[in-house]
């Protein structure tokens, strides 16, 4: 009798762990949700699962279509760039999909529509999430400032400096746009951004510098009477690579947009700024890499850039040197580490060492996507 009440009880004491695991299973779903990175040259859905303050990426897919180039025929942007990433994700979804929310958000690219190409395209696209199954959640394009808080969230939950005064900045070239994130520790300055998270209060400077990415400056930069400068020698109708011309060149490109060289110059001289470790993201990570900076002082990566520079076909020696440096463009590098170099010295007047090339934290790339999750964006105060 003793032995069927210990039998009874142990039954009893199971099917109360295994409710609980069933509960758990049941709400799996609820805790996930997509967000759509809806880039200036493509869009990338991610698939998260939310545990507290947690975020973890359990699927990524990919689309070689940029969103904001469905700008004359929106009507396709849904079926063409939403359902199919969709699709690929729905077999790491377990459970019922209306419990998924999806979150699609324009950055740059999307930007540079109007605002009746940007609404028709949210408009079809809700559409196709709706139509899919799935829950909508946010479908707008993001404030540059949101970008660079989301990036700059994510890395500091990463790093574990998220809740202390010692967080960590970024700086973060894309292809149609810069962003320049830190905590400028003065609630009275004009243009900060009020931000909790943690549970304390950061009052963010975080810009969005639309034409700055590597593509659109250096396209600007083009225009210049020295451009060919910034190009090695061997690559189409360059004599040669001259790192002062080529300077001289970015120089004029940036103020070529005298408030964006405004905005840079405003930044500079915000104090916070020589006080803060940042972190060079993306296009910028990539660059200084390739130039073996991966913590760069100025001195340093200039002299790398003359020695790299000096013909097309270095640059290829270098890529067959070390097949682990970045393939992409290289007939381009010279032109972005000469603008990496304007960009953090010439005019933000970084200290030496003060940044470091960064793409993953942990083995976890860092990524707008996940601190958009982290934090409760529309609570942000401007």
């Amino acid at each position: 009798m003793k032995n069927n009440h210990f039998v009874w009880i142990y039954s009893l004491f199971f099917l109360v762990l295994s409710g609980f695991g069933l509960a758990n299973a049941a709400s799996h779903t609820s805790n996930l949700s997509v967000v759509f990175d809806a880039g200036s040259s493509k869009t990338r859905a991610y698939l998260y699962q939310l545990s507290g303050d947690e975020v973890k990426q359990i699927a990524v897919s990919d689309s070689g279509k940029p969103l904001s180039a469905f700008g004359k025929t929106p009507d396709s942007a849904g079926k063409e760039a939403i359902g199919p990433l969709l699709k690929q994700l729905s077999s790491k979804i377990t459970g019922e999909h209306k419990n998924v929310t999806v979150n699609v958000l324009g950055t740059a690219g999307m930007r540079q529509l109007t605002e009746a190409q940007q609404n028709a395209i949210y408009a079809n696209i809700r559409q196709e999430i709706t139509q899919a199954g799935y829950s909508v959640g946010r479908t707008e394009t993001i404030a540059g400032w949101e970008e660079g808080a989301y990036a700059w969230a994510h890395l500091n939950q990463l790093t574990g400096k998220a809740g202390t005064d010692n967080t960590q900045g970024i700086i973060e070239v894309g292809g149609a746009s810069a962003q320049i994130t830190f905590d400028a520790k003065d609630a009275n300055l004009a243009g900060v951004h009020k931000v909790d998270m943690k549970g304390k209060t950061y009052y963010l400077w975080s810009e969005s510098l639309l034409g700055f990415g590597a593509n659109s400056v250096r396209d600007s930069m083009n225009k210049e009477s020295e451009k060919n400068s910034c190009y090695p020698a061997g690559f189409e109708s360059s004599t040669g690579f001259k790192f002062s011309a080529c300077d001289n060149a970015y120089d004029k490109a940036i103020a070529s947009d005298p408030d964006a060289k405004a905005l840079l110059e405003k930044t500079a001289a915000i104090p916070a700024l020589k006080q803060t470790h940042f972190v060079g993201l993306s296009a910028l990570n990539y660059t200084l890499e390739f130039f073996d900076n991966k913590t760069p002082q100025k001195d340093s990566l200039k002299q790398s850039l003359e020695t790299s520079c000096k013909s097309y076909q270095e640059i290829q020696d270098s890529l067959a040197r070390n097949p682990a440096k970045d393939r992409y463009d290289p007939q381009f590098k010279c032109a972005n580490g000469t603008f990496a170099y304007n960009l953090l010295y010439d005019y933000l007047k970084l200290n030496d060492g003060s940044i470091e090339a960064v793409k993953k934290v942990n083995n976890v790339d860092i990524r707008w996507t996940s601190g958009f999750l982290l934090l409760d964006t529309h609570a942000a105060k401007k």
